[in-house]
């Protein structure tokens, strides 16, 4: 229930005097005599107040004969709200301003608002209303608003036992007396305690830490009351994820708690299955009709059964003539009893069955093993060579599956491609051979494998003494120094042969040598050669 604040106004009246008027009378002795008829308070300054006025001042002046020595400068004047005696009252407002001052000369003045009581009075709001013999020149803190002589100032909050003064700067704009009057706005709450309780509640899921598909299991949600009242008017619902289900083939269940008492705890007992194996986790939400629900997800049931899985490995390329070993390995990944696996794997055209190390039927061109039963966590392993008949892709599928199991398949790819298997021979056709004369060499690249060379490079290395005499071959050339350079052979086809015929001469006689070396894609580095000659003179 919201309270009403009080709303507390005060007035507070400050009187100052303007001094404004030039010199009017002329002092003799102890008389006073003014120029007019009006009747004025005599001092030791020679000043004219209207009305005969008294005024509080620090000076000592006589208003019709009535002495005012020592009467202080500053007058100060205060009320306590809303009751006027202070004990009683809320709040204390004094205002200080100065009884005499100097028309259009700045003078300043304090409004002072104190807080007492022992809580906060809150949106306090201070105004200032003027005559029109004063205004405002400045304040400290700042107006919040000055129209048609009327200052505020919005104070806010003021704490227990907190002060706030507003120092004012203004100015007489004429002479006589001036009285301006202060206003106090605020509120003061009127507070009750009351403590609100409300039920502390908390949900608890429990299920079967596993299970198999189609077998039934309980799925409990206790609610909980720890709070200290009852709670009333409890939705207590269930939502099963997609694999689970009730009893009765739905996805929820859900039920209406009337009440439950402080201390007190229920239990919703929902009857479910599975109905494919994984892992599920169920969510379950207590709410009231107001207040945030509480959403709990339970712990995972894991649905075991037979599952196997299988792998083919194998290299990426085969080569033709060659037989590549290819590896089934069939795992027992669940967790019952697989019975009766059995593997397929079809052959497709272009390759030849070379061996296998397992007893397999072959049917045209599908081979299949019997694997017997399959503990969980057990592997068998099937081997099997193919040999390529032609170039071309490898694509091919195996099946594994047991009793009451989804099947397992796995696919491998491999390419299908010839193989380079170049020879490269020198010879020198004369030996020995008589210093001056040529000696021929024949250098031969011959491809003995099922795929196309490429790429071929020939570089010869010529002895000290030797020297070139002429070349012919597949590729031209040029010498650098002491060697040859062949140009590169873009290609070789399987089963031939390319031959570089060289003649060389040398001017010494000995034994020596020529060098060749032969560099390839295929070879992946050179492959070096040397043929010795007997020079003689």
């Amino acid at each position: 229930m919201k309270t009403t604040p009080l709303l507390a106004l005060a007035i507070l009246a400050g009187v100052l005097v303007p001094a404004c008027a030039e010199l009017e009378g002329v002092r003799t002795q102890d008389e006073w005599h003014p120029q007019g008829s009006q009747q004025v308070a005599y001092d030791e300054y020679s000043e004219t107040f209207t009305d005969g006025a008294p005024v509080e001042s620090s000076d000592s002046f006589t208003e019709s004969g009535v002495s005012l020595a020592n009467a202080p400068s500053t007058r100060i004047t205060s009320l306590a709200l809303p009751s006027g005696n202070p004990a009683t009252s809320a709040l204390l407002m004094t205002k200080s301003v100065p009884a005499r001052v100097i028309c259009f000369e700045e003078f300043t003045y304090d409004i002072t608002v104190e807080n007492l009581t022992a809580k906060p009075l809150n949106n306090v709001i201070l105004e200032e209303r003027l005559p029109d013999s004063l205004s405002i020149v400045d304040s400290e803190p700042a107006i919040h608003s000055y129209e048609d002589g009327v200052a505020n100032w919005k104070l806010g909050t003021l704490e227990a036992g907190a002060t706030r003064t507003v120092t004012i700067t203004g100015r007489a704009l004429a002479d006589g007396l001036a009285t301006s009057r202060a206003f106090v706005d605020y509120e003061s709450p009127l507070t009750a305690e009351m403590r609100a309780v409300s039920p502390r509640l908390s949900l608890e899921v429990t299920i079967p830490e596993a299970a198999i598909p189609g077998d039934p299991f309980e799925i409990e949600l206790t609610l909980n009351n720890w709070g200290p009242v009852p709670a009333r008017n409890v939705d207590l619902s269930a939502l099963l994820p997609e694999g689970l289900q009730t009893e009765s083939g739905e996805s929820s269940a859900k039920m209406v708690l009337p009440e439950l008492a402080p201390d007190a705890s229920h239990t919703m007992t929902i009857a479910a299955a599975a109905i494919r194996p994984g892992s599920f986790a169920p969510i379950a939400e207590a709410s009231m009709p107001y207040g945030e629900p509480i959403t709990v997800t339970g712990s995972t049931i894991q649905v075991r059964d037979t599952r196997l899985e299988l792998t083919t490995t194998g290299p990426d390329k085969l080569f033709l003539g060659q037989p590549g070993k290819i590896t089934l390995t069939v795992k027992n990944a669940g967790y019952l009893l697989a019975k009766d696996v059995k593997l397929n794997q079809p052959i497709p055209a272009g390759l030849k069955l070379d061996r296998v190390t397992h007893p397999v039927k072959q049917l045209n061109n599908n081979l299949s093993w019997s694997l017997g039963n399959m503990e969980p966590g057990a592997k068998s392993i099937v081997t099997f060579y193919l040999t390529p008949t032609k170039a071309g892709v490898l694509d091919i599928s195996a099946t594994a599956q047991a009793v009451m199991c989804t099947p397992a398949e796995s696919s491998f790819s491999a390419t299908m491609e010839g193989i380079s298997a170049l020879r490269f021979t020198v010879e020198d056709l004369q030996d020995p051979v008589v210093v001056g004369e040529a000696c021929n060499y024949l250098l031969k690249v011959h491809n003995q494998g099922t795929a196309a060379g490429s790429n071929m490079e020939v570089v010869v290395t010529l002895a000290e003494g030797m020297r070139l005499v002429h070349a012919k071959g597949p590729t031209g050339g040029h010498t650098k120094g002491n060697k040859i350079l062949f140009d590169t052979l873009e290609s070789l086809d399987p089963g031939a042969t390319a031959t570089w015929r060289l003649a060389v001469k040398s001017q010494q006689a000995g034994n020596l040598q020529l060098s060749a070396a032969l560099k390839s894609e295929v070879l992946g580095h050179a492959v070096e050669v040397t043929q010795s000659t007997q020079f003689d003179e």
